[in-house]
């Protein structure tokens, strides 16, 4: 783990000493026995093109206001349907930043299984966001998915 990364971890540790986990009380983790194909939709941008990692966005979404009108959407059932649990706040993503632009789809060291997936589904509800955000933004970050979404999981 790189040195601003593991500064990230502790600065979060400390300031956020109860996290935002209103709904994982009642997440009910659906079936994930696959990992879904992710397509690029820009170019590869490596730390060599983007300079050293100088700091982290983290996007959220307010679950409710999202759902209003995906209640029925059948892409959204697992966020929105409530037969997993209700959604508060969610995670989109958490995104590195590097001085010359963002580090964005390198190549992974490890793949991304079901297993983690599954890890992540209370916090960000949608296998195919937890796919998408470790292959464009994960990658460029850490070795290994589950690292990736264990930093998101403190920081939520």
């Amino acid at each position: 783990m790189n040195r601003a990364l593991a500064g990230l971890l502790l600065a979060a540790l400390a300031l956020a000493p109860v996290p935002a986990l209103a709904q994982a009380y009642q997440c009910r983790v659906p079936q994930v026995t696959s990992v879904p194909a992710i397509t690029p939709d820009g170019p590869r941008r490596g730390l060599s093109d983007t300079g050293p990692i100088t700091g982290y966005t983290m996007a959220l979404s307010w679950s409710p206001e999202f759902c209003k009108p995906r209640a029925r959407d059948r892409s959204h059932a697992v966020q929105c349907a409530g037969r997993n649990g209700r959604f508060g706040l969610v995670v989109h993503g958490l995104w590195p930043e590097g001085g010359q632009g963002w580090p964005q789809w390198c190549a992974p060291a490890n793949p991304l299984t079901a297993a983690d997936i599954r890890t992540s589904m209370c916090l960000m509800p949608s296998q195919q966001l937890i796919a998408r955000q470790w292959a464009k933004h994960g990658s460029c970050m850490v070795k290994r998915p589950a690292n990736y979404l264990k930093v998101i999981s403190i920081l939520h």
